[in-house]
C-alpha cells in the first residue's frame, strides 16, 4: 500500500488487523471470513513489523517470544530466526548473547536493532501473512539495507502487505 498521508494505508491495514470493522464486505485469509476466527487463531495467522519497534523491558528473549507459548518454541528456532533477522552479530556480542537486558522499551539497542529483533519475533510466529508498516522509513541507508536484507528473508513464501509512503520502499512488490 503506497501513497500520501490519509489516503486510506492505514484504514486497510486496521481492518486487516481486525483493529477497524468493515460497514461492508468481508476480508478472507485461505477462505474464512477474519470476523469468523478466535482471537488466537486470528493472531496466529499475522505479524507486524512496524516503523518503531514494540519492545519491552526484558531480554532479547523474553522479546523474541513475547505473545508465543514458550514451551514450543526451541533454542534452535531462536537461533535461527536471530540469524535470519541478521541479528546474530549483534547478539554474539552481547556477554549475554540473548539473555542480555535492553530496557526500558528497547532503550539499550539501536533502532536497526529494535527492527531486527521485532523481525526475528515475527520469524518464531512463522505466519501466513506479515504487514510491514513503514518498517524501513526511520532508519539509516546502511542499516536499511540491512534490515530490507532480513525483511526479504522474512516475506519469503509468505504474503506481505507493506505500508509506505515512499514509492522506493514498495517498487520490488508484485502488485
Amino acid at each position: 500500500l503506497g501513497g500520501d498521508a490519509g489516503s486510506g494505508k492505514s484504514t486497510i491495514r486496521g481492518l486487516i488487523q481486525n483493529r477497524n470493522r468493515s460497514s461492508s464486505g468481508t476480508i478472507r485469509v485461505n477462505d474464512v471470513d477474519i470476523n469468523d476466527l478466535e482471537l488466537e487463531d486470528y493472531r496466529a495467522i499475522f505479524a507486524v513489523v512496524q516503523q518503531n519497534a514494540v519492545l519491552f523491558n526484558g531480554t532479547i528473549r523474553d522479546n523474541l517470544l513475547f505473545g508465543l507459548d514458550h514451551s514450543k518454541i526451541t533454542e534452535s528456532e531462536i537461533n535461527d530466526a536471530i540469524k535470519m533477522a541478521n541479528l546474530d552479530e549483534f547478539i554474539n556480542s552481547l556477554e549475554d548473547g540473548v539473555d542480555t537486558n535492553i530496557g526500558e522499551k528497547g532503550m539499550k539497542v539501536s533502532g536497526g536493532q529494535k527492527q531486527r529483533i521485532s523481525i526475528a519475533r515475527a520469524f518464531l510466529r512463522d505466519p501466513e501473512v506479515v504487514i510491514l508498516d513503514e518498517a524501513t522509513s526511520a532508519l539509516d541507508s546502511i542499516t536499511e539495507k540491512e534490515i530490507k536484507d532480513a525483511l526479504t528473508n522474512l516475506m519469503s513464501n509468505r504474503i506481505t502487505i507493506a505500508v509506505a509512503h515512499r514509492l522506493s520502499t514498495i517498487k520490488d512488490y508484485d502488485n
